[in-house]
Parts: structure tokens; C-alpha cells; sequence
């Protein structure tokens, strides 16, 4: 590779990726000349070193592979900072596209100037795209503060899974002298919500914070993958992110958060029970380790005060009143069980209209 300067360095760690990896890397060197590519084989055992050694001798001035023994994803994206030569740096999952055209775009429009410029995403399921508007309070002079805010806490989604843990890298350019200065690395100590910490992070330390509504980033949601799978050190995963968290921006950090981040640990049993992908013998024991937990009482009594929703109050009641945490947790597969009973005679009778 030509030993010059970009104006933008993508990112991209590559774990057993042959399938994905070259539709992600097409869409990102199609950008033009001003882009380079990073990828980081990150101890893949299939073809993914091979695949990414073809496309760099393809590009070779514009894309630099490093191949490393598994260290995950955190430790793939530090060596792609560490190496690259754009202006701004950016990421990217080998099984995603980038927006080749909005990209395109954006950087021949617009005077990169900021530490941080947050852009927007679409979301790609069953081949349908979605994607939703930014929060308005994000357009402001400093929106430091706002999107502080929304990453730590965002709402929860129909389903009920808690959307606290929303940090997305993809969605931003990151000034890579303003990471480098301000020794903005993700933690390689974590193995959930990375990118929530980096985010947090580089938010918290940016002088200059740029929001712009454009998507340029295709996220596409595959059943399987690592964050829509049961996780079975799920609470002390998520432990881990809140005192990390709190360690970053402990004056963002309101009373009641670790205690939603507990009501996030019991939904995502409470669903892979339903599933049958744990039994309840497992799902009321890993009730038991979360209720146990003394912060979390703690932190619920510091919130009780607030104005609950009736389903809130049952939920509350029996967090409060179950001992071992087995009226709570019957209580939520339940409610989990009556959702998709519904769900699914809303889908058929939808199908049925349709023949």
C-alpha cells in the first residue's frame, strides 16, 4: 500500500467471514480513492485470509491486511486505529455494507472538521430496511450531553428488550489524531457491549460533537450471531459494562440504571426460556443470581418514587416480594408466552387475508 494519507480509514476485523467479507469491502473501496481499508483477520479458520489477500493484491494502494491470532473484536479494531492513515477512522462488520453512495457524497459535501461526526444507519431484517429518525435534541451546537444520554438510555423495544446497551461504532467518523491524543481504545477486558464503552468514551472526552441525519451504513440483523443468542454470563456481562460505564461518566449515570440493566438480565432469560434454549431449572437459578444481588434492591428503592405503569407495578411487586425469584420470572415468561401467542395469530390471520 502507497505510504500517503486518506481522508477516511475503514476498519474492518474479519472472524471466519468468507461468506460476507467481500460484498462489505466492494461497497467500501467503490467509495473512491480518499478511502482506505483495514481488515483484520482475526484468526480465521476458514477461507477469510485467503479471500482478504485477493482483494488487497486487487486494491493494493488503497486496502492493507493484518492477519493476527484470535483477540477479538476489540483487540482487532485497536490495531486497525493504530495503523491507519486516514484523517477520520471508521468501522465496519464483515457481514454488513456500507452506503457506497451516501458516503460517497457526504465526504465531497461537507468540511470534516469535528472530533466526532454521528451519522445514521439502516436497519436490514428479512429483507426489509428500516431506519429511524435521530433525536431531535442532537441538533444543537454542543449535543454532548443529549447523546450521552440516549446511549446509556435508550428505550426498550415491543419485545421488551432493553435498548439501554445502543452504542453503535458504524455510525460515526472518528477524528484519529483525537482518539490517539486522548487514548481512546476499546476494552478488551469486555466481551458485550464494546461498542457502548468506546462510544461513551470518545462522547465523553470530544470537544466537537457534528450530528447528521444521513444514512450511511446498512446493519443487517441475522438470527444466530453473537448478540441475538443466549448469553449465559449475561448478568456479569452487563455488571462489567456498568462499572466500566460508571467509571467513564459517573455524572451521566442516574439512579435506577443498574437496576434496569438487572431487568434487561431477567428479560433475556425469561425469552430463552420460552425458546427452550435453557430450561426453567437454569432460568430460575440465574433469577436467583440476579435478585441476590444486593445493588440491585439498592437501586431499585433509590427509584420507587417515580410514576409506574400498572405492568411496571407487578413486575416491581414481585421483584420486591419473590425470594427466590420464581413468581417474577413466571410472571415474565408468561407475559412473554401470551406476546407470542398473540403475535402469531395476528401473523396467521394476516396470512390468511392474504390467500
Amino acid at each position: 500500500m502507497e505510504n500517503r494519507e486518506f481522508l477516511l480509514s475503514y476498519i474492518v476485523p474479519a472472524y471466519n467471514a468468507e461468506y460476507v467479507l467481500e460484498p462489505c469491502i466492494n461497497s467500501i473501496i467503490q467509495i473512491g480513492r480518499d478511502v482506505e481499508v483495514i481488515i483484520v483477520n482475526d484468526g480465521s479458520t476458514d477461507c477469510t485470509g485467503n479471500i482478504a489477500q485477493k482483494l488487497c493484491d486487487k486494491y493494493p494502494n488503497q486496502i492493507k491486511v493484518i492477519n493476527q491470532k484470535n483477540q477479538g473484536v476489540s483487540a482487532a479494531r485497536n490495531i486497525g486505529i493504530g495503523t491507519a492513515h486516514g484523517k477520520y477512522i471508521a468501522f465496519s462488520d464483515a457481514d454488513d455494507t456500507i452506503n457506497t453512495e451516501k458516503v460517497r457524497g457526504f465526504l465531497s459535501e461537507n468540511i470534516m472538521i469535528e472530533d466526532i461526526i454521528m451519522l445514521n444507519y439502516t436497519v436490514v431484517e428479512n429483507g426489509k430496511r428500516k431506519i429511524r429518525p435521530l433525536f431531535s435534541d442532537l441538533y444543537s451546537d454542543n449535543p454532548k450531553d443529549s447523546l450521552l444520554k440516549h446511549l446509556l438510555y435508550c428505550k426498550f423495544s415491543r419485545n421488551d428488550e432493553d435498548k439501554v446497551l445502543g452504542g453503535k461504532v458504524f455510525q460515526y467518523f472518528w477524528e484519529k489524531n483525537y482518539l490517539i491524543k486522548n487514548r481512546i481504545w476499546f476494552n478488551t477486558t469486555l466481551s458485550y457491549a464494546e461498542d457502548l464503552v468506546f462510544c461513551c468514551l470518545a462522547v465523553k472526552r470530544a470537544k466537537t460533537i457534528r450530528v447528521v441525519d444521513e444514512s450511511i451504513y446498512d446493519y443487517y440483523v441475522t438470527k444466530g450471531t453473537a448478540s441475538r443468542c443466549y448469553r449465559e454470563n449475561y448478568w456479569n456481562e452487563l455488571q462489567r459494562v456498568y462499572d466500566a460505564l460508571n467509571k467513564i461518566c459517573p455524572e451521566y449515570i442516574d439512579q435506577g440504571m443498574y437496576f434496569y440493566y438487572a431487568r434487561t438480565a431477567l428479560f433475556h432469560i425469561s425469552e430463552y426460556t420460552l425458546s427452550k434454549t435453557i430450561s426453567r431449572d437454569i432460568a430460575l437459578d440465574k433469577f436467583c443470581e440476579v435478585l441476590s444481588d444486593k445493588r440491585v434492591h439498592d437501586d431499585f428503592i433509590s427509584i420507587k418514587k417515580r410514576c409506574w405503569t400498572l405492568r411496571e407495578k407487578t413486575f416491581n411487586a414481585l421483584m420486591n416480594f419473590s425470594d427466590n425469584g420464581r413468581a417474577l420470572f413466571y410472571y415474565l415468561f408468561l407475559t412473554k408466552k401470551i406476546r407470542a401467542r398473540l403475535l402469531g395469530l395476528a401473523s396467521g390471520k394476516t396470512n390468511k387475508n392474504r390467500i
